[in-house]
């Protein structure tokens, strides 16, 4: 119960935006110490899973090796240790088993996210406090909610893979809920975000519901026309911004990280120190000073060698799941991990509050608990009549998973 009421906290504080009501300089800060107080209660009041805790003490073992040998000369030790908090703060929720109910609370948590940040967006915007839509430079209107676009278009990203998720798992309800979420994120004109959430839910969708040839045709037939509709629907100005192929000055500040890496190729110059090297004009160019790509950052504040070691070790977190859970050898799965992974090309994915959620919900819906192995220091392997309910249970129609008791004792 305490893990669930401080992950709701945390999404409330989110959602609230602190920025937004004058809390500038400590949001980030109030923000990650809540995530890792969730994250926390988390490992503390679960099944621990050994094998994560591990990995995830390589990766913050390897961004202290690379701080130790860097050769960057303003190297700050508190940047660093803000930083590494904030990094840890991401990856708790993936150091315990989950039960049930927490699937479910997650679950339905993130399927809301985005209708309730519209609603304080609404909210804000009568008060003056926060205006509802943005024009960006290309002077297109794009809705922000009570958030900035791009992290109403993370709400939408997480909102409407959970939704569907709901769909298929509890309600078929909730598939109204996932076209709202759908065109919030379509109106927010994220443009990456929108394309992964569109495959994730096309995935999820014909997993469950298109797997004769009839019913192929006339779900594409159905959904060619609902997304011509809602395309058309929001205006020449979103459209424009889709088809545009500009990276918003992106590519200037990747061509200036890009130059310093060079100066730091092997441990880089020290987590959280990106925004420290950003050119003064490059920032107001780009007006922004994150990276917007994870594997350039990581390898300019790690080094090669260090940006290497943790992205492998990441990778290594959920191939293993392949191996230990039928339910997770599944399209549904490798959709969502492998979306975060291409996230991260164009976005600010692992230091995003947000979008690492899509890796907690690929563990918590298709990581089944029962399959962990002793073997890993976690639990004994389910008998042979479980590993079969495990492996019927991968690919159910939309009545929902049996409920399997997630506290099975070897």
């Amino acid at each position: 119960m305490i893990f669930r009421f401080f992950l709701g906290l945390y999404f409330a504080v989110i959602l609230i935006n602190l920025q937004s009501i004058g809390l500038v300089s400590s949001a980030n800060q109030i923000e990650k110490s809540l995530l890792f107080v969730a994250g926390l209660a988390f490992v503390l009041t679960r099944k621990v899973d050994r094998f994560n805790v591990i990995c995830v003490t390589l990766i913050m073992l390897t961004t202290v090796a690379c701080a130790f040998l860097t050769s960057y000369n303003q190297f700050d030790l508190g940047r660093y240790f803000k930083s590494a908090f904030s990094l840890l703060s991401i990856f708790m929720l993936l150091l315990g088993i989950p039960l049930e109910r927490d699937r479910t609370f997650l679950l339905r948590l993130c399927a809301w996210t985005p209708v309730v940040c519209v609603g304080l967006g609404i909210l804000y915007n009568a008060a003056g406090i926060h205006t509802l839509w943005y024009t960006d430079f290309l002077g297109v209107t794009r809705l922000q909610a009570a958030s900035i676009p791009a992290g109403l278009g993370s709400f939408g990203y997480i909102g409407s893979v959970a939704a569907i998720l709901c769909a298929v798992f509890f309600d078929k309800r909730y598939f109204a809920l996932t076209i709202t979420n759908l065109v919030i994120l379509l109106l927010s004109a994220a443009r990456m975000p929108l394309a992964l959430a569109l495959g994730i839910c096309l995935v999820v969708y014909f997993s469950f519901y298109a797997r004769s040839l009839v019913q192929a045709y006339l779900s594409v037939f159905a959904l060619v026309i609902v997304g011509a509709s809602a395309f058309f629907s929001v205006g020449t100005g979103i459209l424009n911004r889709f088809e545009s192929n500009s990276l918003s000055g992106r590519d200037l500040l990747w061509e200036a990280l890009d130059q310093v890496l060079n100066q730091y190729p092997w441990f880089g110059i020290g987590l959280g120190h990106q925004i420290t090297v950003v050119p003064d004009e490059v920032m107001v160019k780009a007006a922004t000073i994150a990276a917007h790509n994870e594997y350039l950052r990581v390898a300019l504040e790690t080094g090669y060698i260090g940006a290497c070691l943790i992205f492998s070790i990441m990778a290594l977190i959920f191939v293993r799941y392949l191996y230990l859970f039928a339910a997770a050898r599944s399209l549904m799965y490798i959709s969502l991990v492998a979306s975060f992974f291409i996230y991260c090309k164009t976005d600010n994915a692992i230091s995003s509050g947000v979008t690492p959620f899509i890796l907690v919900l690929a563990v918590f819906n298709f990581a089944r608990p029962q399959a962990y192995l002793k073997a890993g220091g976690i639990k004994q392997a389910p008998s042979r009549n479980l590993n079969s309910r495990i492996r019927k249970s991968a690919y159910l129609p939309a009545r929902g998973l049996p409920h399997i008791d997630y506290d099975l004792r070897p």
